[in-house]
């Protein structure tokens, strides 16, 4: 075979038959691109405030925060989703805008290392998905336009009704 040295022009020549060998081979495949993945989701139970984060929530997103701060190269993009009987109009789009606003405001994230998206595969959560630094997420839910949509308050604001009702006391007889 024509890819065997014959022994005296290997020795001759300074290349050894494996050398020879090794040449004769493909060069090996360049490492897979990086891919975004998903990590986790939070839900939204609550049926009166569909939108407020819950104590399960806050550990979730602290997870995030925590892997956001250990590769500070990567992105990460939040789906925010509602199931077709809830009837609040951008929904979706407030779920992934809160997530979005507890990890900049409480866990000190830089808002431009996060994108928001709405129109997930249902149910009443927000997905997130890690990007590392090469790799872009695929999806085709839009992108929430976050002039438009902002992140509610759980609690009213100062001077702002609650809801609750004044109970004045009665003057004494």
């Amino acid at each position: 075979m024509a890819w065997f040295l014959p022994a005296g022009q290997a020795a001759r020549s300074g290349v050894s038959r494996l050398d020879y060998l090794d040449s004769l081979a493909p060069p090996p495949l360049p490492p897979p691109r990086p891919a975004a993945n998903k990590i986790n989701q939070i839900e939204f139970p609550n049926l009166q405030k569909p939108w407020p984060l819950d104590n399960t929530a806050k550990a979730i997103l602290l997870d995030v925060a925590l892997r956001l701060q250990r590769d500070p190269d990567s992105k990460l993009v939040i789906v925010g989703s509602q199931e077709a009987t809830e009837r609040r109009v951008n929904l979706a789009a407030e779920r992934a805008v809160e997530a979005k606003a507890s990890l900049t405001q409480e866990k000190g994230i830089d808002p431009s290392r996060i994108k928001t998206r709405s129109g997930g595969n249902g149910g009443k959560v927000a997905e997130f998905s890690i990007v590392p630094c090469g790799a872009t997420c695929q999806g085709d839910e839009p992108a929430v336009d976050e002039n438009k949509v902002k992140a509610i308050p759980d609690r009213p604001e100062q001077g702002r009704p609650s809801g609750r009702k004044k109970v004045l006391a009665k003057p004494a007889q």
